[in-house]
């Protein structure tokens, strides 16, 4: 995914979108290169009011020592396996944690763990930005939801 600067201080995203993971991208504008660059700075957020968004990676949380944990968000959380990039937390939410760390992938939706549920928090950063958190979160997911269906499916299958 590469992103641009805009005038909020955090950038807007083009198309097409690409992998949030391109370490290697010269021009400066990959999302990774964009989180290094702006790491440690904090961005007031409009949504919920006294809200603060901290830029930053996995490093820079309370996740730092447990990197399968948040891989494992990706993986059993969503519908779908994402892969899924740090790109932050916020402190001042009313979700009941200190940081809902923030994350985003290919979709270029970011989503929140508050300790227990992921929560899809903005359609973009540039959303989070300009609009804040969504809370309630416009969709939140619960350890396990990724399967869910699978169960259903071979339940059915085990009908027949």
């Amino acid at each position: 995914m590469y992103f641009y600067y805009d005038n909020l201080g955090f950038p807007a995203s083009s198309s097409p979108p690409l992998s949030t993971h391109d370490k290697h991208s010269t021009d400066g504008t990959s999302l990774y290169n964009f989180v290094s660059e702006k790491r440690c700075e904090e961005v007031p957020l409009r949504c919920p009011v006294g809200a603060k968004l901290t830029i930053g990676s996995l490093e820079d949380t309370e996740y730092k020592d447990r990197p399968a944990v948040v891989n494992g968000w990706g993986k059993f959380y969503l519908p779908k396996p994402t892969k899924m990039e740090v790109i932050g937390y916020a402190k001042g939410t009313t979700y009941p944690c200190d940081q809902l760390v923030l994350m985003t992938c290919e979709d270029q939706k970011v989503y929140g763990f508050d300790g227990e549920e992921l929560h899809l928090v903005a359609s973009s950063p540039r959303q989070m930005v300009r609009e804040g958190i969504a809370d309630p979160a416009s969709q939140s997911y619960y350890p396990g939801e990724a399967f869910k269906d699978m169960v259903s499916d071979w339940l059915g299958m085990c009908e027949h």
